[in-house]
């Protein structure tokens, strides 16, 4: 138990809203993007977070993300919103992203 896949280092990571950007590829998503009335509606991904972010967002990073002065994760790099920060629910999020700079797990 507890065992990470080295094949696939991925990191989670406590961010602010300014650090990431939304990807709005995924074309049958598209049109409820630019209805932002319908986010009060949405059944499974629980109330917005911070920055106006949803469970399961695909997003990158805006910028180097790094942890005690050390790049873990490179700008553009893919993550999903996993939930509200632990830290700072109120002004941070939780993401996982796919790749992470350093080579260590969490």
């Amino acid at each position: 138990a507890g065992d990470t896949v080295s094949s696939c280092e991925e990191v989670v990571l406590h961010v602010e809203p300014e650090d990431l950007k939304v990807l709005n590829a995924v074309a049958e998503d598209v049109d409820d993007a630019e209805k932002p009335e319908k986010e009060d509606d949405t059944e499974d991904s629980g109330p917005a977070l911070a920055g106006g972010y949803n469970r399961g967002d695909a997003v990158t990073a805006s910028r180097d993300l790094r942890v005690g002065g050390k790049v873990v994760v490179r700008a553009n790099i893919l993550g999903t919103v996993v939930g509200p920060s632990t830290q700072d629910p109120w002004k941070r999020i939780t993401v996982a992203f796919s790749w992470r700079e350093d080579g260590k797990s969490n």
